[in-house]
């Protein structure tokens, strides 16, 4: 199953990865169909150009050097997510930026009060892991397995 803190590092990169690139708005929804979870994360940035898209994910790849960065945050979150199983995929939002959207297996230990989408204002000073927690929280989403801390 899906270890808790597995999941807030998905969600906090991406969501961090919004507020990065967002000029406002980050979105984030869940949604539980059949046998998985599907997490989507929006802003309303500039997006990931097309032609990127796949080579943003690998480590130390960026493709705005202008923000600072390492260019680790996508390919650890490709990482987990590929080890339990799952799905991610870049696309465009309709907020005008980026979403990325990821699938997990309910098996993976992850289940969802339903279908849920939560709005994020950008805070520069709000904490990333408090936000992905809170935002975790309002979806309805829930550890069904104790965290290995």
């Amino acid at each position: 199953s899906v270890d808790e803190r597995d999941l807030y590092e998905i969600l906090g990169n991406l969501v961090e990865k919004g507020c990065k690139y967002g000029h406002s708005r980050v979105r984030v929804g869940a949604l539980a169909v059949g046998d998985e979870v599907r997490l989507r994360i929006e802003d309303d940035g500039p997006g990931v150009p097309e032609a990127a898209r796949g080579d943003v994910l690998a480590r130390g790849a960026r493709a705005d050097t202008a923000k600072a960065g390492q260019g680790i945050g996508l390919a650890v979150v490709t990482e987990l997510v590929a080890a339990y199983g799952g799905t991610l995929e870049i696309g465009s939002s309709e907020l005008g930026g980026a979403a990325v959207s990821v699938e997990l297996p309910t098996a993976s230990g992850i289940r969802s009060a339903g279908a849920q989408s939560e709005s994020v204002s950008v805070s520069r000073d709000a904490s990333t892991p408090e936000a992905s927690k809170r935002a975790t929280k309002r979806m309805g989403l829930q550890q069904t397995a104790q965290s290995s801390k």
